[in-house]
């Protein structure tokens, strides 16, 4: 679907407010800023929404309520607090949130780019659902240690690459 990326936003916006009304003045209080080429929308950890409009011009509206919903949750959570707190790694800190909340947005009935048959969730590394941040990042961080002590191999743990390429600040 392509369309008039403001018009899909707000028809976005307003099917998460109905969904999730819980998050109504988060997602009122999240600051649109375009960010062309960013691919994908994005927040930062004092509240600024990254848009790239013409990437969701080409979403629905379904999957750009999934995707406010995910990111009310990383600020809701203080994912990017959490990780500039523990000296985490940022990258990984991010995936981490992911696999604790792209579940529970399926879960909720919402939509991602994909929905459940690709992305960031806890069975594309071969992790049960169900778990926090704090558990997903243990488990990641293993398994970046396991892959640095294989020769040649990347030490981004499996399975890291895809997903909604979800870009931010210590994590959305």
């Amino acid at each position: 679907m392509s369309g008039n990326p403001q018009e899909i936003f707000a028809a976005g916006r307003f099917i998460a407010r109905s969904k999730a009304p819980y998050f109504r003045a988060l997602l009122h209080g999240l600051a649109p800023q375009e960010v062309p080429g960013l691919g994908t929308i994005g927040v930062t950890s004092n509240g600024i929404l990254m848009i790239d409009w013409e990437w969701i011009g080409k979403r629905t509206p379904d999957e750009v309520a999934g995707l406010l919903i995910h990111e009310c949750m990383h600020v809701a959570l203080e994912h990017m607090q959490r990780c500039v707190r523990s000296g985490r790694d940022p990258r990984m800190s991010n995936l981490a949130g992911d696999l604790a909340i792209n579940p529970a947005i399926i879960d909720m009935g919402m939509t991602l780019p994909g929905g459940d048959a690709k992305g960031i969730f806890p069975e594309t590394f071969g992790f049960p659902r169900g778990l926090s941040l704090d558990e997903y990042y243990e488990l990641l961080r293993q398994e970046a240690e396991k892959a640095k002590k294989k020769p040649g191999s990347s030490q981004v743990p499996r399975g890291a690459k895809g997903g909604q390429g979800e870009p931010g600040e210590g994590g959305e």
